[in-house]
């Protein structure tokens, strides 16, 4: 089976087009992970200044749970920071591939077809 010059072009035009549908979801789910990180943040730095604050009162059993709050806390800020990074390669990545698809179609859509020689 022979593919034109032109049914290679129209298959990458739809292939970049197909690429900054699944870019815009990424940005999407960094968007989202990023407000998932900064709530995760809020909460450990809240919970610290309540550690702050029964470490004076001299709470043990309160300065334990807040203690182990404050690590879980942090431990989930840093897993959504990471998939933030995880999610902004892949978004980089993407509009990368996405760039080279469009400017293959745009090679294509400018060769000459003729037979001319």
């Amino acid at each position: 089976m022979t593919t034109s010059v032109e049914d290679l072009a129209a298959k990458a035009v739809l292939d970049a087009d197909a690429l900054g549908a699944e870019l815009r979801e990424i940005e999407m789910l960094v968007s989202q992970a990023e407000t998932e990180a900064g709530r995760h943040e809020q909460k450990r730095s809240q919970a610290s200044d309540k550690l702050v604050a029964a470490t004076a009162k001299g709470d043990p059993k309160e300065v334990t749970d807040l203690a182990n709050q404050v690590v879980t806390l942090t431990r989930r800020a840093a897993v959504m920071e990471a998939q933030v990074q995880v999610l902004e390669g892949k978004r980089k990545a993407l509009a990368r591939h996405r760039d080279a698809v469009r400017q293959y179609a745009d090679a294509l859509t400018g060769v000459d077809t003729s037979d001319e020689g």
